[in-house]
């Protein structure tokens, strides 16, 4: 019996390492892949209503169009990022209660070379230039940020698209006087063609908001 028993052990290792073959190819098939077109990547993303901050990294294969890992979400506070505890501290903006709503940062990989969200440019790229901006312009600071997360908080895609044209175009040059003017006729031009093409409930909104617009003295 013992020598039957020795026999049929190696026999039957052989039949379930066969039977799990399936497994090895489809590890080798992602180790393949990931040799010759794997690559890693980020992600970061921002509440604007309780001023957090988070972000993952990621393992791609395909260049960056599958991606076959994500870590969990590390996420830091305002109190992390400078420009965010100036405003803070200075009651530019102050968080609120928590909403499950992130805009983008940033997607980087291979495939996202350019993914850039509205939000990049004051929290990355141009953080430590708008700090400086922030504190050296007292009062456009406090109308800019006001107006900033005043459209950022809205439910609404038209409020957006201004405070994103307001983030890129608001901070850099003029004064009191040409930054009314500016948000003045950013919301002009946004609600004027929400009019047209967004959704009904956001035409609803718009022609609202351009009615109370019309209403006001234009800047000069």
């Amino acid at each position: 019996m013992e020598s039957e028993t020795s026999t049929l052990e190696p026999a039957v290792k052989r039949r379930w390492l066969w039977r799990l073959w399936p497994l090895y190819a489809v590890v080798g098939l992602f180790a393949l892949l990931y040799l010759f077109t794997g690559s890693r990547g980020g992600i970061a993303q921002f509440n604007p209503h309780t001023l957090q901050r988070r972000g993952q990294s990621e393992i791609t294969v395909l260049f960056g169009t599958i991606p076959i890992y994500r870590s969990g979400y590390s996420e830091y506070s305002y109190r992390q990022q400078p420009l965010l505890q100036e405003l803070v501290t200075r009651g530019l903006v102050a968080p609120e209660e928590k909403l499950d709503r992130w805009d983008w940062i940033f997607h980087w990989n291979d495939a996202w070379k350019d993914g850039y969200g509205v939000w990049y440019d004051p929290l990355v790229r141009n953080d430590q230039e708008l700090l400086d901006w922030t504190r050296a312009n007292p009062a456009m600071a406090s109308i800019f940020w006001s107006e900033v997360f005043r459209c950022m908080r809205s439910e609404h895609e038209v409020d957006r698209l201004i405070g994103h044209d307001l983030l890129r175009m608001g901070w850099r040059g003029g004064n009191e006087v040409t930054l009314r003017k500016l948000i003045y006729e950013l919301r002009e031009g946004a609600l004027l063609e929400a009019r047209e093409y967004g959704t009904p409930a956001e035409r609803k909104y718009a022609e609202a908001e351009y009615r109370k617009l019309l209403s006001q003295q234009r800047p000069q």
